[in-house]
């Protein structure tokens, strides 16, 4: 070892230890340890053997030494040489050894060898593969857990999807495609029978009740058909406020169906529901999509029907007037586009002076086929598939296009009242919209005069009513069309600014009986200041019978039919 001094090597020290020496550094110090350790030099020619180890070790490095472990030196010796390490296994003795040697890096040329038994190693070993064996078996628990999961997670997915494509999100029932998968699976033909349900206004039950009352009533209707569904499940939803339901075809199906319906109207409560119901029987060879059709056919009889009971059954006189609605669809627009709807036009006069007050504008339709169709034909149809606001716009632009032409010739002006559905005050747009259509033609608003049915006005309707009165302050007409029809709250009369009150043509069914009732509403009207008319006098008896009362206003086939503004004008000049 040289010794420095200043920079520079001074001298050095020099010694050599003994083999015991060497020994003592080799030692295991465990009298206990499974093998035996000592160092070679060279081709096992210099072996320092663990001063503690018994004579075994010497038996082992002599069958090293000699020509019986010489495959086994050049196996080490190969292993060492390109590994820096080997490992090998022998026999001796009747026992398996494992010969590990790994180099010393101080002393080249000398390596530190373990002789260990294999039963020891393997026991290890065997530890370590029941420990891996465990570790595999959780981590397999813990892939078969995983799968598990993934697998309820997909049917859970697979569950959400078909809910999302055939179920109705709202009420739970199915929708239109669900319930086409379930008629096909239970195939209810012969002794069941299809009804439609459809609520009567529901856009402005969502209006005046709020979206919140609304969704509550479509609910409680659904659990209502779900319970009364036969088969089991057979009921669905297949519009806002239209849902169908499979009843058992027998002989009280009539009675079961008006049962539902008085229970579906008695759910709603704080306003005064009405509901219409079509069905049709399940024949052989008929489709879920084809029966439906006819429940609609039936459906559009039902909202004719006057009363309580609007329900109606198809049978083959519905299919033709089906027939006939779809050709109404189809042409719609093109009619109102080549102009063949055209504006009539039915005189209300004051009785007894007859002198004529103003006019009311009715649509009429010459179709290129189906001739000439009157407004109460098609004015159903156009609501159900949401054209009936179109035709509204359109009525009223060509009533203002009329009296224009008429201001700007220098003819006289009488007020003309438009027929509108609710959906034109559902905001302060949509009612702005019609006084800037009015603005447009440079004419006074109070000829133009709103006429609306009565039974859009329910407990609740302040938005609806406040629109009104802030359109009636611009100067136009209200009227309330078809009085007495179904249920009004008086409150409505001191709520609403009214010019006008028309009276349902039904109330006069009951005269002569009726004829004190009517009166006695007449003289009520007259002391609020609202003028009536009574609408629908179509008969002598009808005129004789409301002679005798004061003084009134009237509107019917013996005052003035509908007719076009040609024959109009042409009676006003004396022309016959």
């Amino acid at each position: 070892v040289p010794v420095w001094h200043n920079g520079k090597v001074a001298g050095a020290v020099y010694g050599m230890l003994t083999e015991q020496a060497m020994a003592q550094i080799f030692a295991s110090g465990d009298a206990a340890a499974p093998g035996w350790l000592f160092s070679s030099a060279g081709d096992f020619h210099k072996i320092i053997l663990s001063s503690d180890k018994a004579g075994l070790d010497h038996e082992v490095v002599e069958m090293l030494r000699s020509d019986a472990g010489k495959t086994l030196r050049q196996d080490i010796e190969w292993q060492l040489y390109y590994n820096k390490a080997g490992t090998e296994r022998f026999d001796y003795g009747g026992e398996s050894y494992y010969l590990s040697a790994v180099p010393l890096p101080p002393l080249d040329g000398w390596y530190l060898d373990s002789i260990i038994p294999t039963q020891h190693v393997d026991q290890t070993l065997n530890r370590i593969l029941i420990a891996a064996s465990v570790v595999n078996l959780v981590f397999a628990l813990m892939l078969i857990f995983a799968f598990w999961s993934y697998n309820r997670s997909e049917r859970e997915n697979a569950q959400a999807v078909e809910r999302l494509a055939y179920q109705d999100q709202l009420t739970g029932l199915w929708n239109w495609e669900g319930m086409q998968r379930a008629v096909r699976g239970q195939k209810p033909v012969g002794e069941y029978a299809l009804l439609v349900l459809d609520f009567n206004g529901f856009s402005l039950i969502n209006s005046i009740m709020g979206h919140e009352y609304g969704n509550q009533l479509l609910q409680q209707t659904a659990a209502l058909l779900r319970a009364a569904a036969v088969p089991a499940g057979l009921a669905c939803r297949v519009g806002a406020d239209r849902f169908l339901v499979c009843l058992q075809k027998q002989d009280d199906l009539l009675a079961r169906a008006e049962d539902l319906m008085q229970r579906v109207q008695d759910a709603s409560t704080g306003y005064a529901l009405t509901v219409a119901c079509g069905i049709a029987a399940f024949e052989p060879g008929l489709s879920l999509p084809h029966v439906f059709e006819h429940c609609l056919a039936a459906l559009k009889i039902a909202k004719k029907c006057k009363g309580p009971r609007q329900l109606a059954v198809f049978d083959l006189r519905l299919e033709i007037e089906s027939k006939k609605s779809k050709s109404l669809e189809a042409d719609f627009v093109t009619a109102v586009e080549q102009g063949d709807i055209q504006f009539y036009v039915q005189p209300v006069t004051e009785q007894p002076s007859g002198r004529l007050l103003s006019l009311e504008a009715l649509a009429h339709w010459e179709h290129s086929r189906l001739g000439l169709i009157r407004s109460d034909w098609f004015v159903p149809v156009l609501e159900e598939i949401g054209q009936l606001q179109k035709l509204d716009l359109y009525m009223l632009e060509s009533v203002c296009h009329w009296l224009a032409t008429r201001k700007a010739e220098g003819k006289s002006l009488l007020p003309v009242s438009v027929n509108l559905s609710p959906v034109h005050f559902a905001s302060d747009a949509s009612a702005q919209r019609l006084a800037d259509m009015v603005r447009q033609h440079a004419l006074a608003f109070s000829l133009i005069q709103l006429e609306l049915p009565a039974r859009i006005f329910q407990l609740g309707s302040e938005p609806l009513i406040k629109r009104l009165n802030a359109l009636h302050e611009l100067g136009f007409g209200v009227i309330v069309d078809d009085f007495g029809d179904g249920y009004v709250p008086f409150q409505i009369l001191g709520l609403l600014h009214i010019d006008m009150i028309k009276l349902d043509r039904a109330n006069l069914h009951d005269l002569p009986h009726g004829h004190q009732l009517l009166e006695e509403f007449c003289h009520f009207a007259q002391r609020l200041l609202i003028p009536v008319v009574i609408k629908g006098i179509e008969t002598q008896e009808q005129v004789d019978c409301l002679r005798e009362m004061a003084p009134y206003n009237a509107q019917g086939y013996m005052y003035g039919r509908p007719m076009s503004i040609q024959t109009y004008e042409q009676q006003e000049a004396g022309k016959p």
